[in-house]
């Protein structure tokens, strides 16, 4: 009698251990979902995602960008990426969604025409940043002559040429 009593005592300590880790696998899966979506996506279905953290991806339009240092405010506009033209124009008809990032850490690549996501809540009219990524280009191009950083060897990378005493160094 003593024996299955403490067997059925280990089995419900043991039914609450799993249901306590399905319970906080279930939670750290709802929580962390968050949608990556272009601005015409969002705009289409923007009653589905008010005040849900999502993830705005686009480019960011041509003088759009207004900084307010004074309140570490950034306004600017995103873009649809197949709506803006290789000049950086917007065509006419190209979806775009006005967003508000307040903070202080913002991407050195972040400039008109930058490849961008956003992470943060749309209110239906604005979407309201707390993160900003930019996208790194696909393509680099060297530096030409006269450019920064043109005809100078890589930070720590030893020079063929550079030999003290016939031994290899590094030039700076």
């Amino acid at each position: 009698m003593e024996s299955n009593r403490k067997n059925r005592q280990v089995l419900i300590g043991l039914l609450v251990v799993v249901a306590a880790i399905v319970c906080l696998i279930q939670f750290s899966l709802s929580t962390s979902e968050i949608y990556s979506l272009g601005p015409s996506e969002l705009l289409e279905s923007s009653h589905d995602f008010l005040g849900r953290e999502v993830r705005l991806t686009g480019i960011v339009v041509e003088d759009s960008v207004k900084k307010d240092l004074a309140n570490t405010r950034l306004d600017f506009v995103v873009a649809e990426r197949d709506g803006v033209r290789e000049e950086g124009f917007l065509s006419e008809d190209a979806k775009k969604i006005e967003v508000t990032y307040i903070g202080t850490v913002v991407p050195d690549a972040f400039n008109d025409g930058t490849e961008v996501v956003v992470e943060g809540s749309f209110d239906g009219s604005r979407f309201r940043a707390t993160h900003i990524m930019t996208k790194c280009p696909s393509k680099y191009d060297a530096a030409t002559e006269g450019e920064k950083g043109y005809g100078k060897p890589d930070s720590g990378a030893a020079s063929p040429n550079a030999t003290e005493e016939g031994k290899q160094v590094a030039t700076l």
